[in-house]
């Protein structure tokens, strides 16, 4: 999948979430989950379908929405509210809300100094997106391998990757080497990286058949919570995941992929 196709998808996501004219998403990132925010999500779901709402109001779950200290936390558009310490017991004030007052009680402020410092890079669209869906997941794996290559070979944290982008380390780079690449060049660097690692591996004897999963992951569904019944996708996934990487159906980077990166 392309850049373009990604949009695409993310373009006709949007569009289905704006047929609702409410939507509420509710925090299923780990201080959250401990905190109930899974009973949380069930009992806006039934307080929705009680009410017989079920087409003007979307509830669904969401990456970490930041204030993790408030959680679980909720948000509530097109309104533009964000509850704090929300609880089951709150579902029904919550959802009979919608269209009225907001639920003072419970409201985050957001102009702050906590959410003006920050800077959403990988969750920027978190809960705007179906998170089971597999489009572009095998591009966005793709990009974050050969980033996370480029950070390693920079000497830097990983986690740094949470506030920075390529960008910003196409310019620590440029500032300490004495150079002007561009970011993508230096992404560039990154594939490279990736499919040395992958020639080498295959010549060492180690084949595509280790692109494998615990089997736990790939055949016990998920028991609970909004994944309840998921399995991870690795059969469709990884052939995606090889034609993003410009390799053969076997995993197997070709001569025209190795010339591209000068590496033949």
């Amino acid at each position: 999948m392309r850049a373009e196709e990604l949009s695409e998808e993310a373009t006709e996501c949007r569009q289905e979430l704006d047929q609702y004219e409410h939507r509420i998403y509710v925090c299923m990132a780990a201080g959250c989950v401990s905190l109930q925010s899974e009973e949380l999500l069930e009992e806006l779901q039934d307080a929705v379908e009680e009410r017989g709402l079920e087409d003007m109001v979307a509830v669904k779950g969401s990456g970490c929405m930041g204030l993790c200290a408030k959680g679980p936390l909720v948000q509530v558009q097109p309104a533009g509210l964000l509850y704090g310490e929300v609880s089951p017991r709150d579902a029904d004030d919550i959802v009979d809300s919608l269209g009225e007052e907001p639920v003072d009680r419970l409201r985050v402020p957001q102009q702050q100094q906590f959410y003006g410092n920050q800077k959403r890079i990988v969750l920027e669209n978190a809960g705007r997106v179906d998170p089971t869906s597999l489009e572009g997941k095998a591009m966005w794996a793709k990009l974050f391998q050969d980033l996370t290559a480029v950070i390693d070979s920079l000497g830097l944290c990983l986690f740094t990757s949470f506030e920075l982008d390529a960008d910003d380390y196409c310019d620590l780079y440029n500032t300490i080497v004495g150079e002007k690449r561009e970011s993508d060049e230096l992404v560039q660097t990154g594939e490279r990286i990736w499919n040395l690692e992958r020639d080498f591996n295959l010549r060492a004897g180690i084949g595509p058949d280790e692109d494998t999963l615990p089997s736990r992951l790939l055949q016990e569904p998920i028991p609970e919570g909004p994944a309840e019944g998921q399995v991870h996708r690795l059969e469709e996934l990884l052939p995606e995941y090889y034609r993003e990487r410009g390799w053969t159906e076997e995993g197997r980077p070709t001569g025209e992929k190795l010339a591209e990166l000068g590496l033949q």
